[in-house]
């Protein structure tokens, strides 16, 4: 089993490569979480949305390798059942918890994107306010300190998603035959 954990700052990216990853036949770890749905998401699709009580039934019920509070919302990945390959979005509290569980059959990759560009692409995206912009990014400064330091893969989050992905896509085939010993490639 391989379980690539994608981590970085809130707009660098990391869904986009994420559903990249499951064109490849990777299954995402759908996350739960207590936010309010987006526009243009599904329950069961993007996330599974439950309210702050369901959350804690399921922490109580085992189900999750890890979870987390951002801006005031819960997340939480539950364990994978059912294929060899997945791909999850996590933070760094989540990548360590997973890697603790499983291993060297975990991945970390981070996207390291510059602020700037991040912000521009917050800006985009649904026209975010500059004041949950900021208070992401300063979040994101914490959350994310020491990621390039526990990830197994560092790429550049700056280019443009086919570049960012095809790196990603290099420092996971390395880093497989690295540990092509430790368990069985597919």
């Amino acid at each position: 089993m391989i379980i690539v954990v994608l981590m970085g700052r809130s707009g660098c990216g990391k869904s986009t490569n994420e559903k990249l990853f499951e064109d490849l036949g990777y299954s995402r770890i759908i996350s739960y979480t207590t936010r309010p749905m987006r526009v243009g998401e599904q329950n069961h699709v993007n996330y599974h949305f439950v309210s702050k009580d369901e959350f804690r039934e399921l922490i109580d019920r085992g189900t999750f390798v890890e979870w987390a509070e951002y801006n005031g919302n819960f997340y939480g990945a539950p364990k994978p059942v059912g294929s060899d390959k997945y791909v999850a979005v996590l933070e760094t509290d989540g990548f360590k918890q997973f890697k603790k569980m499983y291993g060297t059959q975990v991945c970390g990759v981070y996207i390291d994107t510059d602020k700037n560009i991040v912000v521009e692409r917050l800006n985009a995206r649904n026209n975010m306010e500059a004041s949950v912009v900021a208070s992401r990014n300063q979040e994101d400064d914490t959350k994310f300190a020491k990621a390039a330091e526990i990830a197994d893969i560092v790429v550049d989050g700056n280019g443009d998603i086919p570049t960012v992905f095809n790196n990603i896509l290099k420092g996971v085939l390395k880093w497989r035959e690295k540990h092509d010993s430790e368990y069985a490639c597919n």
